[in-house]
C-alpha cells in the first residue's frame, strides 16, 4: 500500500497543470486599441471576451480577460503586468458578435466620426438589407451598424469611406472581405453613409 502511494506521489509533479486565464489591468490613458496592440490580439476579441458595450469607455482599473497564453508582443511598452486571474463565476456573455474592422485606407484619409447610438432605431432599406441608421458607430477608422438580411438574420454592416469599400458579417458572425460595392444597392448604401455629415463630420 505504501509503495502504491509513493509511486502516485512521484507521478504528481509531471501531471499537466491547467493554465490560469491571463488578465490585463487597464491603466490611465490606455485605450482598448492600445491594449490590443500590446498583446497582438484583435480589438473584437477583447470586446467579446469581456462583454464590452462601449469600446470607447473602458475605465482604468478594470481587469480585462485575455485569450489563454497571451503575452505582450513588445516588451519595451510600458504596461501593467499580466496577472493570474482569481477563479470567479463566469459572466454571461452577450450573443451579439462585435466586429473587427481592418481598414485599408491611409490614416490621413479616415474621417472623424461623430455619430452616437440612438435609443430610437431608424431602419432604412437597401436592396435585401435593412440598416439601423441611428446605430452607426466608429470602429478602427470605419463605420459599423447593425442590420437584417432578407431572411431576417441579424448581421453587421461596415463601410470604409476612405477606401470606398463595404464589409458584412456572415451567419457565424465572422467578417467577410472588404469589397468594392458591385450591386446598385451596395453603392447606394456606401454613398449614403459617406455623404451623411452626421456620421462623417464633414
Amino acid at each position: 500500500m505504501r509503495r502504491a502511494l509513493l509511486a502516485l506521489l512521484l507521478l504528481l509533479p509531471v501531471l499537466p497543470l491547467r493554465a490560469a486565464e491571463p488578465v490585463h489591468v487597464v491603466q490611465q490613458k490606455e485605450t482598448l486599441s492600445s491594449i490590443a496592440r500590446l498583446y497582438g490580439v484583435p480589438v473584437a476579441t477583447l470586446i467579446s471576451l469581456n462583454a464590452i458595450d462601449d469600446p470607447n469607455k473602458v475605465k482604468w482599473g478594470t481587469s480585462l480577460r485575455l485569450p489563454p497564453g497571451t503575452r505582450p508582443v513588445d516588451s519595451t511598452t510600458t504596461a501593467a503586468p499580466v496577472a493570474t486571474a482569481t477563479p470567479t463565476p463566469t459572466p454571461t456573455v452577450k450573443s451579439e458578435v462585435k466586429p473587427e474592422i481592418r481598414p485599408t485606407a491611409p490614416a490621413a484619409a479616415r474621417p472623424p466620426v461623430l455619430a452616437k447610438r440612438s435609443a430610437t432605431p431608424d431602419w432604412r432599406n437597401y436592396g435585401p438589407l435593412q440598416v439601423d441608421w441611428s446605430a452607426w458607430r466608429p470602429m478602427a477608422g470605419s463605420l459599423v451598424a447593425p442590420g437584417v438580411n432578407s431572411q431576417g438574420q441579424t448581421l453587421y454592416v461596415a463601410v470604409n469611406c476612405g477606401a470606398r469599400r463595404l464589409n458584412v458579417t456572415g451567419p457565424a458572425g465572422a467578417w467577410k472581405t472588404w469589397d468594392v460595392p458591385k450591386e446598385s444597392f451596395e453603392q447606394e448604401l456606401l454613398g449614403a453613409a459617406c455623404r451623411d455629415t452626421a456620421l462623417t463630420g464633414g
